[in-house]
Parts: C-alpha cells; sequence; structure tokens
C-alpha cells in the first residue's frame, strides 16, 4: 500500500514485458538504468556547466557530454531491439527541426556558427537521453527516482547559496544575483524552471504520505529564487496534478502551503534584518517580486521593462519578415543584452511561421497522440509551454533538453501502463490508496 502509483504501473509494465519474453536481458538492464541515472545526475545538476565557468574553465560541457555520448552508444550497440520503445514521431520532430536550423543557415549565407552549433548540440543530448530512457521502464523508472535526488540537492543547494551570498557564484562576477538563491544553475530563473520539471516528472515516485513534504521543499527552493515565473509554475503544475489524476490532493497541498508559509515568516524574522546588514541585501526588493504576482502592473521593475523592450522588438522583427524570418540567432546577436525571454518569439523572429511553431510541436510530439490526460508527462509539457513565455533558452539547456526526451519516454509508457491496467481490471492511477 505504501508504493506509488507510479511504480505500481511500472511494475506491471516491467513484468508483462518479462512474461511475454519481451526486453532486454536481465544482466543489460542494471546497464540501462545505471546510465539513466547518470544522465539525470550529470545534466540536471548543471555541473557541466558550472564547473566550466568557476571551477576548470578548461573542462567545458562538451566534454562531459562527449562521456554521455559514448556511454550511450556502447549502451545502443550491445541492447536487444525488442526492448526499446522508440517514439517515431518525437525523433522526427528533432531531426525537422535540425534541418530546418540548418538550411536557414546555408540560406542566409552562413552566420554565427557558434549558434547553430548550440543548437544542433542540444537536440543530440535531448534525442541521445531519449534513446536511454526509453530503453525499458526501469532506465526510465531510475531516471525518475534519480531525479528526486537530484530535486532535493538543488533545494539544499538553493539555500546554502540564500545563506552565504558569493560561496557558489562570486559577487563580483557579472552572474551573481544577491538575494536570490540560484545554485549550480548560476541563474535563479533556470534554477526554478529545474526545480519545478524535476519535481513534476518525479512527484509520482515518491510515496504518497512524502508527497506533501516533497512539494514543501520544492516550494521553498523555488522561492528562494525569487522567479516569477518559476512560482506561478509550481502553482499551476500542483493544481493540475490534484485536478487531474490525483497524484497530489488538495490537503497535501494546502499541508505544503501551511509548512512553508511558516517557514518563511520565521525565516524573515530571524534573517532578514542579517541579511541587509552583512550583505548589503534589501529583502523589501525581493518580497516585492513575490507581490509582483498580485499586480503585475503597478509593480514594474527593471527586469521586467527589459522583457517587454526586447520581447516587442523580438515580435517586431517577425513581423518584418513573416514568412521566412530573419536567420538563425536573429536576437541572440544583436546589440540588446538579452533574447527575447520568449522562446515562441526567438524562434519566430529566426524562421518566421515556422518558428512560431517549432517549439510547440517538438514538445506536443513528445507527448505523443497516446497522452494519458493529466498523467505526469502531459502536465510537465504544459510547464514547458507556460515556460516558453519567459525563457528562450529551453531548446540549449541540458536540464529542460532531458525533460522533454524524459516527457517523450514517459507519455509513451504511461500509456502503455494505462491500457495494460484496463486489461487486467486494474483501477485507474490515482484512485484509492493511502
Amino acid at each position: 500500500m505504501g508504493e506509488s502509483d507510479a511504480a505500481r504501473s511500472f511494475s506491471v509494465s516491467v513484468a508483462l514485458a518479462e512474461n511475454a519474453g519481451v526486453g532486454a536481458p536481465r544482466t543489460a538492464r542494471p546497464i540501462a538504468a545505471r546510465l539513466a541515472g547518470l544522465w539525470v545526475i550529470v545534466l540536471f545538476s548543471n555541473f557541466p556547466v558550472y564547473v566550466g565557468e568557476f571551477v576548470f574553465p578548461e573542462i567545458v560541457p562538451l566534454h562531459w557530454l562527449v562521456v554521455l555520448f559514448a556511454l550511450t552508444a556502447v549502451r545502443l550497440i550491445g541492447a536487444d531491439r525488442n526492448a526499446r520503445d522508440r517514439a517515431p514521431i518525437f525523433l522526427a520532430a528533432l531531426v525537422c527541426y535540425a534541418c530546418v536550423c540548418l538550411a536557414w543557415y546555408v540560406a542566409q549565407g552562413g552566420g554565427e556558427p557558434v549558434v547553430l552549433r548550440q543548437r544542433l548540440l542540444g537536440l543530440a543530448v535531448c534525442g541521445a537521453s531519449y534513446m536511454v530512457f526509453a530503453a525499458s521502464a526501469a532506465a526510465l523508472q531510475a531516471a525518475r527516482h534519480a531525479l528526486v535526488y537530484m530535486v532535493l540537492f538543488c533545494v539544499v543547494l538553493n539555500i546554502w547559496d540564500i545563506t552565504h551570498p558569493g560561496m557558489l557564484v562570486p559577487i563580483t562576477s557579472e552572474f551573481a544575483t544577491p538575494g536570490r538563491a540560484a545554485g549550480l544553475f548560476i541563474n535563479p530563473n533556470q534554477a526554478g524552471a529545474a526545480l519545478v520539471t524535476g519535481f513534476t516528472l518525479s512527484v509520482s515516485v515518491v510515496p504518497r504520505r512524502w508527497r506533501f513534504a516533497y512539494l514543501a521543499a520544492v516550494a521553498i527552493g523555488v522561492g528562494l529564487t525569487f522567479s516569477r515565473g518559476a512560482i506561478l509554475g509550481l502553482a499551476l503544475v500542483s493544481i493540475v496534478l490534484a485536478y487531474g489524476r490525483q497524484t497530489l490532493s488538495l490537503r497535501q497541498i494546502a499541508a505544503a502551503l501551511v509548512i512553508v508559509s511558516a517557514l518563511t515568516w520565521i525565516a524573515w524574522l530571524i534573517a532578514s534584518s542579517e541579511l541587509q546588514e552583512r550583505f548589503n541585501i534589501d529583502p523589501e526588493v525581493a518580497l516585492d517580486r513575490v507581490l509582483w504576482i498580485l499586480d503585475p502592473t503597478g509593480r514594474s521593475d527593471f527586469s521586467q521593462e527589459e522583457r517587454f523592450e526586447v520581447l516587442e522588438r523580438g515580435w517586431e522583427q517577425f513581423l518584418a519578415s513573416p514568412l521566412v524570418g530573419n536567420g538563425v540567432g536573429s536576437t541572440e546577436l544583436w546589440e540588446a543584452r538579452a533574447s527575447t525571454h520568449n522562446m515562441y518569439v526567438m524562434l519566430a523572429s529566426d524562421f518566421g511561421l515556422i518558428g512560431l511553431l517549432a517549439f510547440p510541436s517538438i514538445v506536443l510530439a513528445a507527448m505523443g497522440s497516446r497522452v494519458t490526460a493529466f498523467g505526469d508527462a502531459f502536465v510537465a509539457a504544459l510547464f514547458l509551454l507556460f515556460w516558453g513565455l519567459f525563457s528562450h533558452n529551453i531548446l540549449s539547456e541540458y536540464y529542460l533538453l532531458i525533460t522533454i526526451s524524459m516527457i517523450a519516454a514517459l507519455s509513451r509508457r504511461e500509456s502503455e501502463a494505462a491500457r495494460h491496467g484496463r486489461a487486467l481490471g486494474g483501477r485507474p492511477r490515482g484512485g484509492g490508496g493511502p
């Protein structure tokens, strides 16, 4: 009875595959599971980017990826083809986007190769990690369990970062954001998005009686980033998870809210004056970012003004050339400090109408035609579509790329488990149980 609903579903899937004689040999399954966990641990922590930026600049993220690619290639060469559960539509969507990038790059007579290389590398990460997660139900389950540990690890790092400013990201660094936690993600918004996506894809493997505590921990970690988009996103996925298949209950959400509110109030009374005195951090500024959610128009700040400015400029570039766009990297190579902070507008400026549909097409292809309504994959995909309104880096940040690949693998497994559950007379996920 203590077993989570997702674990029960996956146990049914694995058992059916073994009974039917389908699947990789038992000795191969632990290898796939360990490799899946390794992908999550390395990329979801953002460790390669952090190490290359602040610890060993000689070791760039590409070095880490080469190792992961090599291990994945070895695993795939020796894998049983019958054990693979591939989504051809999702892989085709990645290939199509790569072809669009290459075609537009050639058509515009070249350009900055760094942008093209980064996009193609991101697609390679997404495709390779998907091959690992889709290798077997056990591999996907191992990845989701690893995700639980990484989410909690990121929460701990955010707490450390906010209470020890300058320890992870030096105050003198251009990336420093005093008063906002970022952990190894360097950017607080990325740290918040990582926690939301990680929580959404992993909460079902946490025993039901502990999910309120898991939500509370994630809410604390996200709150410390003071990322308005991430805070809204966590509220969104929590409500959908409770409304849809009852992965969470309203009672659990209420309990988590009470815990977070109490801890926040205590911490505010204890630490706010110390932060202001020792590190010249104004707690009122941080609080104002959260209160912005209640009154966006009345609490405009520099960040919001800059976002609207670059968003408007990117949209104007799209309108100037709506059919073919302005070429790869049209909003990443301009003189403004940042791109559009919007995935849809950035790609629309690059590729025109095709670009406007590119990102949602990839996410929808990951969901597949057999997506289980309000399942974990569906909710995670919903968050990505929402997050695309706040970030233009979804297809270049590694933790989000493996989120997309995990959605593709999980969507197929969820639909398969639902079919088996009906055939066996099993009850749907979320019904009853502790």
